[in-house]
């Protein structure tokens, strides 16, 4: 932005050249003294230069719009990826959980009973167990 301002602001101003000149006539005299150039801009207004500027500032501005989509849209999916995970862990809370700890009190029941044996009774706590432990797991995530 600044660089376009002073694009802008010095156009007319073209190249000025200050310096020392020597030369020698024919004669064998010498001439010296201080030399200034000075650029008249009579066609060239420095549009290129303003035009280069311009180009630059809308290419710089493009970037940030792309850089703020790009952070929205990883905003948007790690925030569904969140609730994803928290519905995740309800479930298990709410729903999972209690399911398995009632089969498992119910086979429990059917063991004491004599009904079921004892390798039923143990997959029903390894259910049980794998269902606490997915669920710490995703109320950690």
């Amino acid at each position: 932005m600044n660089a376009l301002g002073l694009s802008k602001s010095f156009r007319f101003f073209g190249v000025l050249d200050f310096g020392f000149d020597y030369e020698e006539q024919t004669d064998s005299q010498a001439i010296r003294g201080p030399n200034v150039t000075v650029m008249v801009p009579i066609f060239n207004q420095g549009q290129p230069r303003i035009a280069r500027s311009q180009a630059a500032l809308r290419r710089a501005e493009r970037r940030l719009e792309a850089k703020a989509v790009e952070i929205r849209s990883t905003v948007r999916k790690l925030q569904a990826r969140m609730e994803n995970k928290r519905q995740i862990a309800r479930y298990y809370q709410s729903e999972l959980l209690p399911e398995r700890i009632a089969i498992l009190n119910a086979m429990l029941l059917q063991y004491n009973a004599m009904i079921s044996g004892a390798f039923d009774l143990f997959i029903a706590k390894r259910d049980e167990a794998d269902a606490e432990r997915n669920y710490v797991e995703a109320a950690r995530d």
